[in-house]
C-alpha cells in the first residue's frame, strides 16, 4: 500500500508509546512505577468537574459555534489583560481540542512547502512532526551547550529565505528552563527584524518554582502584536488533560484562518470541557497555588535520590515539572547505545516508565515527570539509580 508522503515522514509519540508500554505491563500483572506523563497526579478540582455536570444537565450537549463559546473566549480575554498585561477581543481567541490541535491549526495556517519553521532542542517532541504534517521543515537550533538558552547568533545562523516562524517553549517541556527578560527581548527582535512569526508556547506558565517569573513576549515586545500567537491550555494548571481544551491567541485574521482549518477537520471542541473550562479560567489561583509546593517538594526529592550516581547531569528546572538527565556516560556499545535503548532497558528490568531523550531531539538525555505521587518519583527515582548502577557494574 502507498501513503502520504507526509504520513511516511512522521514518527510516533514518545511519550504515548511509553506510556502504552507501561499500561500493556500493568494490564499483564506487572507493577511498574511511571514517570512518563506529562499531568499532575491531583484530580481535576471539583468545582470544575461540577460545572461540567451542570452543563450536561443543562442540555449543553450540541455544537458550538466552531471557534468556541463566547463566553470562555471573552474569559481568556480577560485572564490575558489582568495576568499577562494584553488586551484582545473574543475575535482574537480560537478554542482547540487540547494545546497541540491549537498549535498544528495556527501552523498549518502558515506553513507550507518550501518554508521552514525554528525550533530550540531540546524541544516539545511533536512540534517537528506537526511541522513536517504542514509540509514545512523544522530547523533545529540546539542550546545544550549554552544551558537550554538560544543565542542571538545561533538563531540568527539559522534563518534563511525560507524561515517562516520560530516556535518557543516557556516554561519548557522537556528542560524546565524559564526564559528571562532578555532572552525573550533577543528573540523578539530577531522576529521583529526578520518579519517572521512567533509562536509562544505558554502551557506551563503558571508551574514556576524558586522565585522565577513568567514573561508572554508580547507583554515585552508590543510591536509583536500581530506577529505573535499565544498558545496555551486547561491541561496542566488545573489537572484537566483528559477534557482536551486549548486554545490560541493572535492576530484576527490568522485566528479565522486557523478557525477555517478546525472546521474542515473536528469542527468545535467538546461543549462540554469548554463550560467546564470556562468555571477554570474564572478560578483564582488557589488550585495551582496548592500544587507548587507539591511538586517543587518531589523535584527536590527526586534530585536528592539521583545526586547519589556521580554521572548524571541536570539543570534543575525552574518550571514545568520534569526532569532532564543527562546519561550517555552509562551507554554501552555491547549493551545500551541510545536513550531509547536505556528507556526500555529501564521498563523492562526494573520497571521504570520514562521518556528517552531522542524524543525531544537529545539522545544523550532521558525525561522523568517529578508530577506523579511523592512514593512513585521516590521509588521510580531509585529504579533508576539502580538501573544505571547495574550498568555499570
Amino acid at each position: 500500500m502507498r501513503f502520504s508522503e507526509h504520513i511516511d515522514n512522521i514518527k510516533p509519540s514518545e511519550t504515548f508509546k511509553f506510556f502504552a508500554l507501561i499500561k500493556e505491563k500493568q494490564k499483564n500483572g506487572i507493577e511498574v512505577t511511571p514517570l512518563v506523563a506529562g499531568e499532575l497526579d491531583e484530580e481535576t478540582p471539583v468545582h470544575i468537574a461540577d460545572a461540567a455536570i451542570k452543563a450536561i444537565q443543562s442540555g449543553k450537549t450540541k455544537y458550538t459555534i466552531n471557534s468556541g463559546i463566547l463566553e470562555l473566549r471573552e474569559s481568556i480575554c480577560k485572564k490575558l489583560k489582568a495576568e499577562n498585561d494584553l488586551s484582545f477581543k473574543p475575535e482574537n481567541v480560537l478554542i482547540s481540542n487540547g494545546g497541540k490541535h491549537a498549535l498544528f491549526n495556527c501552523l498549518y495556517s502558515l506553513c507550507g512547502h518550501n518554508d521552514e519553521v525554528l525550533i530550540f532542542a531540546p524541544y516539545y517532541s511533536s512540534y517537528p512532526d506537526m511541522i513536517k504534517l504542514t509540509g514545512a521543515t523544522p530547523i533545529i537550533v540546539n542550546t545544550i551547550k549554552t544551558d537550554y538558552i538560544p543565542t542571538a547568533e545561533s538563531i540568527k545562523s539559522a534563518i534563511t529565505n525560507k524561515t517562516k516562524a520560530i516556535i518557543i517553549n516557556s516554561p519548557c517541556n522537556p528542560t524546565g528552563i524559564v526564559y528571562d527578560k532578555s532572552t525573550l527581548e533577543m528573540i523578539a527582535d530577531i522576529v521583529h527584524e526578520n518579519s517572521l512569526w512567533l509562536l509562544s508556547d505558554e502551557i506551563y506558565e503558571k508551574i514556576l518554582f524558586d522565585d522565577a517569573q513568567h514573561f508572554s513576549p508580547v507583554s515585552i515586545s508590543p510591536e509583536l502584536y500581530n506577529k505573535t500567537i499565544i498558545l496555551n491550555s486547561v491541561s496542566k494548571t488545573y489537572a484537566m488533560t483528559g477534557w482536551r481544551i486549548g486554545y490560541a491567541v493572535g492576530p484576527a485574521e490568522l485566528i479565522a484562518k486557523a478557525a477555517l482549518v478546525q472546521s474542515q477537520t473536528t469542527s468545535n471542541a467538546s461543549s462540554i470541557s469548554q463550560y467546564a473550562s470556562l468555571a477554570a479560567i474564572n478560578s483564582d489561583d488557589s488550585f495551582i497555588d496548592s500544587v507548587i509546593p507539591k511538586l517543587l517538594t518531589k523535584r527536590d526529592r527526586a534530585m536528592k535520590i539521583l545526586s547519589r550516581m556521580d554521572n548524571i547531569e541536570y539543570i534543575k528546572p525552574a518550571g514545568a515539572f520534569y526532569l532532564f538527565l543527562k546519561v550517555s556516560s552509562y551507554y554501552k556499545k555491547d549493551k545500551i547505545t541510545n536513550s531509547t535503548a536505556l528507556a526500555m532497558y529501564l521498563l523492562n528490568n526494573h520497571n521504570v516508565g520514562i521518556v528517552p531523550g531522542s524524543a525531544f531531539g537529545a539522545d544523550d538525555y532521558i525525561r522523568i515527570s517529578f508530577a506523579a505521587s511523592l512514593e512513585n518519583v521516590e521509588k521510580g527515582c531509585q529504579q533508576i539509580v539502580d538501573g544505571l548502577n547495574q550498568l555499570s557494574s
